[in-house]
């Protein structure tokens, strides 16, 4: 049976008990607890605005999202939500491929301006 927080499902995949347990094992109680709120807060958000969400990669970038910070994942050369989406890449690729189906992390894109082709995104969606 599936955990539920706030009426939220937590997705139950190979791919988000293997991210659970890198990010448990890796961050502190406070991050990860964070991180799953960013997930919870980010479900509710789609749902009030009918948007349909991949619960899976939703939760799992949410995990990811801010791994950068931890030293054991922390690249001093660039930004830290990079060194979180290569820590996904990383860690929860051959589960992805085991799972064949496609696994993109893009916790990079919310914070990294569209290049100015990207024009229309920015309109639609208000950026």
């Amino acid at each position: 049976m599936p955990e539920f927080v706030a009426g939220v499902p937590i997705p139950e995949t190979d791919l988000v008990r293997e991210a659970t347990e890198i990010v448990q094992q890796a961050a502190d109680r406070t991050l990860f607890d964070h991180s799953r709120r960013v997930y919870l807060w980010g479900s509710l958000k789609a749902a009030a605005r009918g948007m349909d969400l991949d619960p899976e990669l939703a939760y799992v970038g949410s995990l990811f999202h801010d791994l950068g910070l931890v030293s054991a994942y922390a690249n001093n050369t660039r930004r830290f939500e990079l060194d979180g989406a290569e820590a996904a890449r990383i860690s929860c690729c051959a589960t992805a491929v085991r799972s064949r189906r496609p696994a993109m992390f893009g916790s990079r894109s919310h914070c990294t301006p569209l290049p100015k082709c990207h024009t229309i995104f920015r309109r639609r969606w208000r950026w």
